[in-house]
């Protein structure tokens, strides 16, 4: 069992970097029209799988005796740390990137729904779906729908989509509660 334990425990921290983190040697397209932090609450939502399958083997490893107890605190710790690096959204033109993860171009998507954790880009014909974790707040209303508006538009080409949202040249979005549906 600790064998097992030890052979298995470093894909979970790993698991969760990459979640979070992402990397990708592809590179953001197009012009940038928000960067969106993703908050705390929401980056744990993104973490808790890979974070509960490790403490859970870590649990049943230290009641059997086969893994000390040090070595959970450790994995608490590396979570720790994952979970506090700043994350963000990247919104452009062309589609939309989260941390260093795969970049997606909104032509890949067939719109976007609310779900538990936030909201999710529907997958078109041979696509993924793509996960967006929210916090739960006032302000995860709006992006949803700016979301919305950046699929929706995404044949329609850029000058349609800066008038939408209301994109100021310097990357900043002024108010996006005039988005009609």
């Amino acid at each position: 069992m600790a064998a097992f334990a030890f052979t298995i425990l470093p894909f979970f921290p790993l698991a969760a970097w990459f979640l979070l983190v992402g990397w990708s040697p592809n590179k953001t397209e197009g012009e940038v029209l928000l960067t969106v932090p993703v908050p705390l609450l929401a980056r744990m939502k993104m973490l808790a799988l890979p974070m509960v399958l490790g403490l859970v083997v870590l649990i049943v490893g230290g009641v059997m005796g086969q893994i000390p107890w040090t070595l959970m605190l450790i994995l608490v710790a590396i979570y720790a740390v994952v979970i506090s690096i700043p994350v963000s959204y990247t919104l452009t033109l062309v589609g939309i990137r989260t941390g260093k993860g795969v970049f997606r171009r909104w032509t890949e998507f067939a719109g976007v729904r609310r779900s538990p954790s936030g909201a999710v880009l529907q997958g078109g014909q041979r696509a993924s779906s793509y996960p967006i974790f929210l916090s739960g707040s006032r302000e995860d209303d709006e992006f949803v729908r700016t979301l919305k508006v950046l699929v929706r538009d995404s044949y329609k080409g850029k000058s349609v989509v800066r008038e939408t949202l209301r994109v100021h040249p310097d990357g900043e979005s002024s108010s996006t509660s005039s988005i009609s549906h």
